[in-house]
């Protein structure tokens, strides 16, 4: 295993391009840091790769469309950076991640398709960026998920109607986005749910039918919608 870590070093200036020449890493974390400019191409050669971790930096410019290339990732991170651009459609192509964390950066266009391949992701978080479109249906076949994150965007369209079915969702977040149409049906029955935010849409329907008991809820936020009716006794 070869592993690379400089996080916290107040490194600065860009990724080298021939940070491709070691293709016999495993796992590379450059977090917390000064580093800027944009992620080279040659990123996508370090294909033993299992681990990414470029979070906290000044990195700009746009998601390599090579990083599908390194396709033996579980996780990665590029949150709190300056990066632009669309998410790659060869994103799909990393079917063993695990975590993708893509918040807090300056990402627009619509989430590709390809999501839907990443069948083993747990972890997902696209919030605070300037992604826009309707979520894609394949985001459905996403039943790992334990934590979506997808809230402060230009989303519209309606939630996907089948994001619950695997009943093990925890932590949904959607706020502050335009969503519009019905609580979907599958969070009626998803009582995995622990904390839930849907404040800042256009949601519709009858609070009465469109939740259910959820027994280790501790927060959740509907305001600013067009809900209405009453939360069950059976809340209490």
């Amino acid at each position: 295993m070869w592993v690379l870590q400089l996080l916290n070093n107040s490194l600065t200036g860009p990724i080298p391009t021939t940070i491709g020449n070691l293709t016999r890493l495993t796992s590379l974390d450059l977090s917390q840091n000064e580093l800027s400019g944009s992620i080279p191409a040659s990123i996508g050669q370090l294909a033993a790769l299992s681990i990414l971790l470029l979070n906290d930096n000044k990195l700009s410019g746009s998601i390599p469309t090579t990083i599908g290339n390194v396709t033996k990732l579980t996780s990665l991170t590029l949150h709190l950076n300056e990066l632009s651009g669309s998410i790659p459609t060869t994103i799909g192509n990393m079917i063993k991640l695990t975590g993708l964390a893509l918040p807090s950066t300056e990402l627009s266009g619509s989430i590709p398709t390809t999501i839907g391949n990443m069948t083993k992701l747990t972890y997902l978080s696209f919030r605070i960026n300037k992604l826009s479109g309707s979520i894609p249906l394949e985001m459905s076949n996403l039943t790992s998920l334990t934590n979506l994150q997808l809230g402060n965007n230009n989303f519209i369209g309606q939630l996907p109607p089948q994001i619950c079915q695997s009943r093990s969702l925890v932590n949904f977040s959607v706020q502050d986005n335009h969503f519009t149409g019905p609580i979907p049906r599958t969070l009626k029955n998803c009582t995995s749910l622990n904390r839930v935010r849907l404040e800042g849409n256009q949601l519709t329907g009858n609070i009465s039918e469109a939740f259910d008991i959820y027994p280790n809820l501790t927060y959740i936020d509907l305001s600013s919608n067009n809900l209405y009716g009453e939360f069950s006794w059976k809340w209490g």
